[in-house]
């Protein structure tokens, strides 16, 4: 599929969509920026409702046998302080 023909019901400007294509492109989700094409790994990463940065984290961590530590820091990191 293809991220840019999301059908958004107002579509936020050029220059937002085109910052997070540059993110989602150094995150491995999308292949590049131009078609904006979705990889394996943003297909993974779109399963959890969290910031591309905190899917890839969850998504890479059983390959590096780290998961425990990933969960934790991601949880730490996603919550507001409750302090």
């Amino acid at each position: 599929r293809n991220v840019l023909s999301f059908p958004f019901p107002t579509p936020p400007p050029t220059t937002t969509m085109d910052a997070a294509l540059e993110t989602l492109t150094a995150l491995g989700a999308v292949k590049d920026n131009k078609n904006g094409h979705i990889t394996s790994l943003g297909h993974a990463m779109a399963a959890f409702p969290l910031s591309p940065r905190f899917s890839r984290m969850l998504v890479l961590a059983p390959q590096r046998k780290c998961m425990r530590y990933v969960i934790t820091m991601v949880a730490s990191f996603a919550c507001e302080n409750i302090f």
